[in-house]
């Protein structure tokens, strides 16, 4: 189930506190919150390639070094700055579950 769909099925739509809810943000990363889940598999398959394509040409012609990812979520966007762009970063979130999955992800690959 996608982003929105969580939403919308967690919380009332016209109900926005739910961005800032590290209640909802726990749960959200959950284990298994993504199995099965092709809309989330879909972007990041998808959109990566078009990602890159914008965000390496604005970190060249500024010159950036360093990144803040407020909201790091599972960590994956700091991974990719870090490694493929060669930038040195900071994220943070409000979810203990999304700060342990992301501190997971970052032991693995280093």
């Amino acid at each position: 189930m996608g982003l929105q769909n969580k939403l919308t099925k967690s919380h009332d739509t016209q109900n926005t506190s739910a961005l800032t809810d590290s209640k909802f943000w726990d749960e959200y990363w959950s284990p298994n919150s993504f199995e099965g889940d092709w809309e989330a598999q879909l972007w990041s398959r998808v959109l990566q390639h078009q990602f890159h394509n914008c965000v390496k040409p604005l970190i060249d012609k500024n010159g950036f070094k360093t990144f803040l990812d407020v909201g790091i979520g599972d960590g994956i966007l700091s991974l990719y700055f870090s490694k493929v762009l060669g930038l040195q970063g900071l994220g943070i979130d409000t979810s203990e579950v999304a700060l342990r999955k992301s501190q997971e992800l970052i032991k693995e690959v280093n």
